[in-house]
Formats: C-alpha cells, structure tokens, sequence
C-alpha cells in the first residue's frame, strides 16, 4: 500500500507541474496578446477611451491622453470632460445619453464635435459612441468611444465653402444618380434661380426651365452627360463634344432671359465614371457685348460700303442722285398723309431706281421689298397694310439718312468742301448737265441685264424751265430702262443675223422748236411686237380683240401706256411690275406735254416727248 502511495506521488507531483508549466504558458500568451492589443490601442492614430456613462475614463490611449495632457496610466480615473470646454461636454453628454435607448438598450451613436478645452489648439473629431462590455462591473454602462481627427478635412470643406460662396461660377456637383450634392457653389442659387438644390435632379434644375425652347435635338443632347455615368471615360470624352454648352433660361418676372454657359468634367474611379462636375457661368452680359460689338463692327462695315458707294460716283451724278432722293421722300411723306397709293407707289418706284442707277444696293433693295410686300397689285388704301408699311418706310428712310451724311465727308475729301456744290444739277434747265447721270443709267442697267449697248446724247444749247425738269428727268430713266430692257437684244447673234451693229444704240436728241422742246428716246433695237401688245390688252380687258385688230401701228403702241401694263412675264427689280409708260405719260402731260411712241427706221422703237 505504502509502496503504491509513493509510486503515485511522482506522477501527480508531474501532473500538477506539467499543468503549472501550460498555465504559465497560456498566462504568458494572455499576456501577450493583452500587450500587443494595448499597444495596438497606445498608437492608434485615433482617440480610443474606455469609459462609463458619467464620463470617467477606464482605459484610455496615448492620442486621448496627450489631449488632455497627461499620460495614459495618470489618463485613468480622469473625466472626458478635461477634453472638452463646458458647453461642448454638454453637447458630449447629451450624445452618451443617446446610447441609450428608450428599451434600455444600448446602440452606436456617431457625432461632430471639437476637443476644445485648450482654445490654441481645439480639434475637430468625428466621435463614434458604442456599447463596451467589462466583466464583472456590470453596474455601470460602458462605452468605447473613437475620434477620428477630421479638423484638416473640416477645414478644407471651410476652404471650399468660403471658395463656392465668393466664386462667381454655378458648381454642381452630381451623383451617379444624377442628383446634385452638397456642396455646391451659392452662386450656383443664383444663375439657376432657386435654392436647397441638393439632392435635386440636375435635369430638373438646369435644362427643364429651357426645355420649351430647345429643339428636338436638343433635348437628346440634354441627357449625354448624365447617360455617361458609370460608364467609361473613353466614352465621356467621345460624348462630350454633344453635350449642351450654352442654354437661355428665364429669369425674372418681366420675361428676362440669362444666357448659361455649361462646361463638364468627369469625377472617375478606377476608369469609371462616378459622378460629374458641373461649371456653369452667366454668359448673358458677355454675349450683350459682344452683339454690340457687332453691331458697332457691322456699323462701321455699312457705314465703309455706302461711303465707298458715294466716292465711287461721278460728282455730278452724286449731287443729282441725293437732291433727287431728297425729294422722293418728301413725296413718300406727302403721299403716306394722303394715303395716296399710285403716288406712294411711284415714289418708291423712283426711290428704287435712282439707288439702283447710283448703286445703292441697301436703299435698291429696302425699296423693292417695300413694293413687293406691301404695293404691289394694291390699286386702293383699304388694300394697303398701313402699320407695315409705316414700319418699312422707317426702315428706308434710315437707309437713306446715311447717305447725305456720309457725303459731307466725301465732299471734303474731294473738293474740301462739306457743304453741297451750288453748281445747277437737279434744278439745272440745261439738258447737256444731264448725260453723265442718264449715261450712268444706260449702262448700269444694261450691266444689270447682261447687254451691250452704246449711249448717244445730242442737247447742244436746249434747255427748260425749272418747273418741267424733274417730271422730265424722271421719263427719261423711265424711258433708258425700257429702252434696255425692252428693245435692246441679249443676244448679239440676233442682231448680226439683222444686219446690225452687235452693241445696241440708245439715243437721247433733243431740239428747240417753237415754244418748245421735243426730246426723242429711240433705239435701234428689237421694237415694238405689235401681237404682244394687242394680246396682253386683251388679256386684261384694256381693249377687244376685235377692235384691237383693226387699230393702226401707233394706236396699239399707245396701249403700252394703260395703267399697269405690262409685257414681262417675269417680274424684276427693273420692270414688269405696273409702272412704266402710264407714268412718263402722266408726268407729261402734268407740265402740259404729249408723249408719243412709234417705231424707228428701218428698226427699232422711238419715244417723242413734246413740250410746249
């Protein structure tokens, strides 16, 4: 017995050792992984503390304690508020108090809030509040609680703010959902007129006011950059070229609108597309200069082209051609109060043809369009749009005015003189001062149509009374027109196959007679087509076919003068639009004169004018 009691002695003497031996060994390990975790929590970059619901510190690491200025083992024992000035720890208190819920249970809480206790140096912590359990001190309710310094980021956001609230720029920033996110630039309220955007649809916020004034195309242009989400940024930079840059919004409540500018750019990841940065600016008092601009560059161009126009003009015919418009618009005013159509029509009609003879292509052109829109095949005023009409009339005499005022500087450039020339021209009664101007329109005309002709003027020391010039001077240009458009041929084998000259002859004679004048236009081009004449009278009921059969040569050429007769069956700036020979016929017999046609020999057509 006593020998089986001592055998066992030396095994549980082993036993009990071994056991000491693996104690020691996982004591030691405990130990270990305890040092190693503490010194995992000494230098975590973050606060960590280990405290109870009042704030007394159980645990505390190196970053906690350097804040409070002390070490981690005198950091124990001590209150978290030593971290805090008094009404920071009361927002800290208030936040501990939420771990606990209403069920008694605890939960997480996470919060901003600065360590400010030391005012030169206070920090800007993100805390995050959660549950800690110690074994057997279950009394009292334990938390962890982390710091994450965020004060450099606090600060950049500050930065950020400070920048997106002076910057005056629109910048968006926009999720992949295409929502707009804090923070975004205050100016940003302003352009697009409206505030609280985040968390609102880019769409909505910045294309639907302009929606009802996109096109079709547009509007799919609309979607490009929010489609570019979460897609590559090959395909961003392919796409980008088609996305809106510019859009008009209202803005006001007295219909202003504000011109956007709209620039993109990509916030990737990885190659992805994430989200979006969306710059816009006010463009609108920009583009208002640059229009001014311009108008002023567009100005001076019109200004360069009218003052080109009136150099480029003999100095007789210009003092002829602006004495003449002159009272052209006088005649317009008259005949506008009067509500005079035929003679608001002739005016115009005149107006249009002395620009044309000067090159005045504005005024030609404004003057035509004038007839076309508004006089045209209108024989009554109640025909007549007035308010139109009175707006182009506006139009035209603004053309006009730049033209007597640009001609003081021609006049000083040329003769250093400002003021008109008192030499004789629109009021001259010698009919010799008149060739350069109906010259000027013979061959003008003729370039115009494409024709050859050669102008001869004989008037040696003919002459009449002040009173018969211009309606006389007037059928001239009427007469020249038709005479090249009517009776010259466009094509020169024509008149070779007749016999004749290959240019064709336009002349003006004019001789004394007793008391009186005639003046004759012949050419010696293709003449009157008697069928023509008698086939477009009837047409319009001027005259019967039968009658018109059994009239002689000249009765026939006398038709020509009906009131809105005419051969053309194509409209020009030149003739075939109602005025013609009715109105040289008129002007004539005003100053108590006859006009008479016929043909020339051996070919061609002649007008007489007599004046007595």
């Amino acid at each position: 017995m006593t020998e089986q009691m001592s055998a066992a002695s030396p095994n549980r003497a082993l036993t009990s050792n071994q056991s000491i031996q693996a104690s020691h060994h996982i004591i030691s390990w405990l130990e270990r992984s305890k040092a190693m975790s503490e010194s995992v929590l000494d230098e975590l970059p973050q606060v960590f503390v280990i405290c109870d619901d009042l704030g007394r510190i159980q645990r505390a690491n190196r970053k906690f304690a350097s804040l409070i200025g002390t070490s981690m083992e005198k950091a124990c024992g001590r209150s978290m508020r030593e971290a805090f000035c008094q009404e920071s720890w009361s927002l800290f208190e208030r936040e501990m108090a939420r771990t606990l819920d209403n069920d008694g249970v605890m939960r997480d809480v996470e919060f901003e809030l600065a360590a400010d206790a030391s005012s030169s140096d206070s920090r800007i912590f993100l805390w995050t509040l959660r549950p800690f359990h110690i074994p057997g001190k279950e009394r009292y309710r334990w938390m962890s609680v982390l710091g994450q310094d965020v004060t450099a980021a606090k600060h950049y956001e500050a930065q950020l703010t400070r920048i997106f609230s002076s910057i005056p720029l629109g910048i968006l920033q926009v999720s992949g959902e295409g929502e707009i996110m804090w923070p975004y630039s205050a100016y940003s309220e302003v352009l697009l007129g409206r505030s609280k955007l985040a968390g609102l649809k880019l769409f909505e916020v910045l294309y639907k006011p302009a929606w009802e004034a996109l096109s079709m195309e547009a509007r799919e242009r609309a979607f490009l950059p929010t489609n570019c989400l979460g897609y590559s940024e090959i395909q961003f930079e392919l796409s980008k070229s088609d996305f809106l840059t510019r859009l008009t919004i209202p803005s006001g409540p007295a219909g202003e609108k504000r011109i956007l500018g709209i620039n993109y750019e990509a916030v990737s990841r990885s190659g992805i597309i994430e989200s979006l940065l969306v710059i816009i600016d006010d463009r609108t008092e920009l583009e208002r200069m640059e229009t001014d601009r311009d108008a002023r560059r567009n100005k001076d161009a019109y200004q360069a082209d009218r003052f080109c126009e009136l150099t480029s003009l003999d100095e007789c015919i210009r003092e002829t051609v602006l004495q003449d418009l002159e009272i052209f618009h006088d005649d317009i005013a008259k005949a506008e109060r009067e509500k005079n159509v035929l003679s608001l029509f002739r005016s115009i009609h005149s107006i249009k043809g002395t620009a044309r003879i000067a090159g005045f292509e504005p005024l030609k052109t404004c003057a035509h369009t004038i007839e076309s829109e508004f006089l045209l095949g209108r024989g009554q005023a109640a025909e007549i749009d007035w308010v139109g009409l009175q707006a182009s009339l506006i139009e035209l005499r603004e053309i006009h005015a730049f033209y007597p005022r640009l001609a003081v500087a021609v006049r000083a450039m040329v003769n250093g003189e400002s003021e008109a020339p008192k030499a004789k021209s629109s009021t001259a009664g010698s009919l010799t001062e008149w060739a350069p101007f109906l010259e000027q329109t013979v061959l003008k005309t003729a370039r115009q149509l494409g024709k050859s002709v050669r102008f001869v003027f004989h008037a040696e020391n003919v002459s009449v009374a002040d009173a018969y010039v211009r309606p006389l001077r007037e059928s001239l240009l009427h007469l020249l027109n038709n005479a090249v458009d009517h009776g010259a041929e466009s094509d020169p084998a024509l008149r070779a196959k007749a016999g004749k000259p290959l240019e064709t002859t336009i002349a003006v004679t004019a001789r004394k007679i007793d008391k009186g004048v005639t003046i004759v236009v012949e050419d010696d081009g293709k003449g009157f087509d008697r069928d023509s004449i008698l086939r477009k009278a009837v047409e319009k009921g001027i005259v019967d076919a039968k009658v018109g059969a059994a009239m002689a040569d000249e009765a026939v050429y006398a038709l020509l003068c009906s009131p809105g007769f005419s051969t053309k069956e194509v409209t020009t700036d030149i003739s075939g639009r109602g005025i013609g020979l009715d109105v040289v016929q008129k002007s004539i017999e005003s100053v108590g004169g006859f006009l008479t046609l016929s043909r020339a020999e051996p070919y061609g057509s002649r007008f007489t004018l007599l004046i007595k």
